[in-house]
């Protein structure tokens, strides 16, 4: 069974609505602090760094420490830019590499942009209801 992990599943998708894409905030606010490291959460913050501008998968790793996220290891990013390429939400270039075969250059594409807009107003909807539970507040 799913056992808590079920159950905070539950109850976030109660309050916040499902988010078109599963593996991105439910699996990141589904549970203890071993569900957040999920491959869930990678989505968002690669989608994020690839808005800014496009780039190569070794240096979205860097990018990614360079903001603090640095438990992250460099196979769980290639593995989410895969995960991205098929999902249709990032245009892959290939471009010539003075070592070994060619970069694929990733950026965001339309499709990738209207993703990454949905998640950002799915968390700023969440941040506001627990920042009114962490202030002793009461939900509309």
């Amino acid at each position: 069974g799913l056992g808590n992990r079920g159950q905070y599943q539950f109850a976030i998708m109660g309050s916040v609505g499902a988010y078109h894409d599963p593996d991105a905030v439910q699996t990141f606010i589904s549970g203890p602090p071993a569900y957040a490291r999920s491959y869930g959460f990678e989505s968002p913050r690669v989608l994020a760094l690839l808005a800014e501008s496009p780039t190569y998968g070794y240096q979205v790793t860097a990018s990614l420490r360079e903001h603090g996220f640095t438990d992250i290891a460099e196979g769980t990013v290639y593995a989410v830019l895969v995960r991205i390429e098929q999902r249709g939400l990032v245009d892959v270039d290939k471009t010539p590499s003075e070592k070994g075969p060619p970069r694929k250059v990733y950026s965001l594409n339309s499709r990738g942009r209207a993703r990454l807009d949905e998640f950002w107003q799915d968390w700023n909807s969440l941040a506001e209801r627990l920042g009114r539970l962490h202030g002793g507040g009461t939900s509309p």
